[in-house]
């Protein structure tokens, strides 16, 4: 199975490689359908392990493997050629951040703003920013959102910059 999960990983670097630099506005669904189609093998694998099935169900495991790894390798395409085909003019939109948290994990830490949503199907939008623009800002802050629409229609935000108020 080792030889079919190289394909799983190259999906999974694939997928998240293409969040990090095209961060869609709502990249938390995306990200749990590559989490999700990562571990569905495993978790197929680990079962077929435990019941002592695994050479039984060598070939659909292998499928899984196959299939969710090149799931993972489209939905990551799709990212980057949402983003980077995108040649439509950027949109600026202007928000107040209500939220600043920092996520920690064992080597790296996530910074995310919660901001009032300009979309109308939206309450409120998340944003990952790095560390500098995170310290830059505070709760109550106006900023400034570049939002492009995206090559296939699915949004997609890059800079964030404090708002005018800060200028001042």
């Amino acid at each position: 199975m080792r030889k079919y999960s190289y394909l799983l990983w190259a999906g999974m670097i694939c997928a998240m490689g293409g969040i990090h630099y095209y961060p869609p506005l709502d990249g938390e669904r995306l990200i749990g359908w590559s989490i999700g189609l990562f571990f569905l093998p495993i978790v197929l694998n680990l079962v077929a392990l435990v019941w002592k099935r695994l050479a039984a169900d060598l070939g659909w495991l292998r499928t899984a493997y196959l299939c969710c790894g090149g799931a993972l390798l489209l939905l990551g395409s799709y990212v980057i050629a949402n983003g980077g085909l995108d040649k439509a003019p950027v949109k600026t939109e202007s928000s107040v951040v209500t939220l600043k948290n920092i996520v920690a994990g064992r080597h790296s830490k996530a910074y995310t703003l919660r901001v009032p949503s300009w979309r109308s199907d939206r309450d409120e939008e998340e944003l990952r920013v790095n560390h500098q623009t995170y310290n830059k800002l505070k709760v109550g802050q106006e900023i400034l959102v570049e939002v492009h629409p995206g090559f296939l229609g699915m949004p997609w935000y890059g800079q964030v910059t404090p708002g005018e108020q800060a200028k001042r």
